[in-house]
C-alpha cells in the first residue's frame, strides 16, 4: 500500500500498481539459455546412459529451467547431487544464492562453502526455526562434509547449536564425512549474470536486478501513475444539489433522479440549478512512451537487444 494526499487534505491508502519486469526478464533469459534445443551428452556410452537416467529421475529439463529463472533474478545458482536412500538413485538439489556462503575462493572458482537449509517446525504455539549448515571443506588435500544443526525461536537469528537428531529428518545424518577419491567439490556454482561489478574480487555473480534496480523502480512508479490516472480519469457529471433532493409521488414513494450507488454524479452547491459533464483527457501516449524508454535502458543493462520488450 502507498499513502497519498486526498482532495480534502487527508492521507489515504491505496494498493500500488506494479509491473513485475524482473520476473519477465529472468524468464526470458532462462528460456534463451536453456530450452528444448539444448542437449547434454558424454562420449562414453555407459556414462552417458547413467547421466540421462539421473536427468530423467530428476526431471532435469523442467526443474533446471525454472531454477535458472530464480538464479538470474537473485544472482547465481548452486547444484548439489545427493543419494536418495529410499529410491536408490542420485538426486540433484538446487541451492539459491541466499543460502550459499563461500568459505574459500579466488576470483575464478569456489573450493569451500557452507550451504544453509532452513526448516520451520511448530512446537506448541511457537514456530521453531531449524537451520542445517552443511560445510564443504578441504584439509590437507582431503575433502570433508560437516553438518551442524541450529535451533532458534527468532527468524532473525541462527540460534544455538543442537544435536542433529533433534530433528527427525536429520537423525541419520553424520557430523562429519570424509569423501574419498574427491579432487574437487561436490557442488557446482554457476555464474549467470556475468562478472560482479559491485565487488570485483567476489567469486559470486550479480542478479539482473542489481544493475537495473533504479530503472525497475522507475518503471513501477510510472506504471502506478498511469493506472492511477486511468482510475481517476472517469467521466463525471456535475449537478447542483437541487437535482439530488428527494421527492415523493402520490403514494409516498421516493422518486430518484440519479442512481445513488454510482460515483459518476458529483453534487455541488449552487443557487441556480445546473448540470454539466467533466471528462478529463488521458495522457496515455506520454506514459507509454516513458515506460518504453525505461524498458530500452533495462534491455541495455540486462544484455537484451533493443526492442526485445515493449509496453
Amino acid at each position: 500500500e502507498v499513502r497519498y494526499l486526498s482532495s480534502e487534505g487527508n492521507y489515504e491508502k491505496r494498493d500500488f500498481h506494479s509491473l513485475n519486469v524482473s520476473k519477465v526478464v529472468s524468464h526470458k533469459l532462462a528460456k534463451l539459455v536453456f530450452n528444448d534445443g539444448c542437449s547434454i551428452s558424454i562420449d562414453n556410452k555407459d556414462a552417458d546412459r547413467f547421466l540421462q537416467e539421473v536427468f530423467n529421475n530428476n526431471k532435469f529439463r523442467k526443474n533446471f529451467g525454472e531454477e535458472l529463472e530464480a538464479g538470474y533474478a537473485i544472482g547465481g545458482l548452486v547444484l548439489r547431487p545427493y543419494y536418495d536412500e529410499a529410491n536408490k538413485t542420485i538426486k540433484i538439489a538446487y541451492c539459491r544464492a541466499d543460502t550459499f556462503y563461500p568459505l574459500e575462493s579466488n576470483t575464478n572458482d569456489i573450493s569451500e562453502a557452507a550451504i544453509a537449509t532452513v526448516t520451520q517446525v511448530s512446537e506448541g504455539k511457537k514456530n521453531i526455526r531449524y537451520t542445517l549448515l552443511e560445510f564443504h571443506e578441504w584439509e590437507d588435500g582431503k575433502y570433508f562434509i560437516r553438518n551442524e544443526l541450529y535451533r532458534s525461536e527468532n527468524e532473525q537469528e541462527v540460534g544455538i547449536r543442537v544435536p542433529l537428531n533433534s530433528l527427525a529428518k536429520y537423525e541419520n545424518l553424520q557430523d562429519e564425512v570424509y569423501m574419498e577419491h574427491f579432487t574437487r567439490p561436490i557442488f557446482v556454482y554457476i555464474k549467470l549474470a556475468g562478472k560482479n561489478n559491485i565487488d570485483v574480487s567476489s567469486p559470486l555473480s550479480l542478479g539482473i536486478i542489481d544493475n537495473a534496480k533504479r530503472q525497475l523502480l522507475d518503471i513501477n512508479d510510472k506504471y502506478d501513475q498511469f493506472m492511477r490516472e486511468i482510475e481517476e480519469a472517469g467521466r463525471k457529471i456535475l449537478a447542483s444539489d437541487d437535482f439530488f433532493k428527494v421527492r415523493y409521488n402520490e403514494e409516498g414513494m421516493p422518486i430518484k433522479r440519479f442512481d445513488s450507488k454510482t460515483g459518476v454524479f458529483q453534487r455541488m452547491r449552487s443557487d441556480e440549478p445546473f448540470i454539466d459533464e467533466f471528462a478529463p483527457s488521458l495522457r496515455s501516449s506520454e506514459f507509454i512512451s516513458s515506460i518504453n524508454f525505461i524498458l530500452r535502458i533495462i534491455e541495455l543493462e540486462t544484455g537484451f537487444s533493443s526492442g526485445t520488450f515493449s509496453f
